[in-house]
């Protein structure tokens, strides 16, 4: 039997809010990901979208029994 196992190593998230008069990127700081900034800004006027970016690290082993 063969069996699989995936370990999640590492998850990282870049989170960029950008201004939807402009186009450009707001001068807020890097901050991390949550619902509650989703929800917080999206009925904002101010704001259009918010670009996320994940990098994810996994490691798989093999297994033969």
């Amino acid at each position: 039997m063969r069996s699989q196992v995936i370990e999640i190593k590492k998850i990282e998230c870049i989170t960029r809010v950008y201004n939807n008069l402009t186009g450009a990127e707001s001068p807020v700081p890097p901050i991390s990901f949550n619902l509650s900034f989703t929800d917080y800004w999206r009925d904002s006027p101010r704001f259009s979208y918010i670009e996320l970016t994940l990098f994810i690290t996994l490691e798989i082993n093999n297994f033969l029994k």
